[in-house]
């Protein structure tokens, strides 16, 4: 749990990611309080993971590799989202975008690499 009730968990199961994979273009989802989004987006040859704090006005993404719906993809991602809401944490706190290091890859292999693909 973190300090702002972020989301770190996205998908909460299987079934959920096997949905999204095979039907849906844009995913969201709102903790209890409705003061964090969560959305995952499908934009062309890439996904697109947005995690946003209302209260504070800040958000942050990722580009996401469009990924199978494997066991192993939902820990990878629902790990990534763990991390991306630990990175959005230290950005509300310190108010200052420059402590998240641009070079991290919270979702490791699943992170989309603009230049490379």
């Amino acid at each position: 749990m973190n300090n702002y009730d972020l989301i770190e968990e996205f998908f909460t199961s299987q079934e959920q990611i096997t949905k999204f994979f095979v039907r849906l273009s844009t995913l969201k989802i709102a903790n209890p309080s409705a003061t964090c989004i969560a959305s995952l987006e499908k934009k062309g040859d890439y996904w697109v993971y947005l995690l946003e704090h209302f209260p504070s006005g800040k958000h942050i993404g990722e580009n996401i590799k469009p990924f199978k719906p494997s066991f192993e993809n939902y820990n990878k991602f629902n790990n990534g989202c763990k991390e991306l809401a630990k990175m959005l944490e230290m950005y509300i706190d310190a108010d200052d975008l420059s402590l998240i290091s641009m070079d991290s890859k919270p979702f490791s292999d699943l992170t989309f690499d603009t230049n490379n693909g």
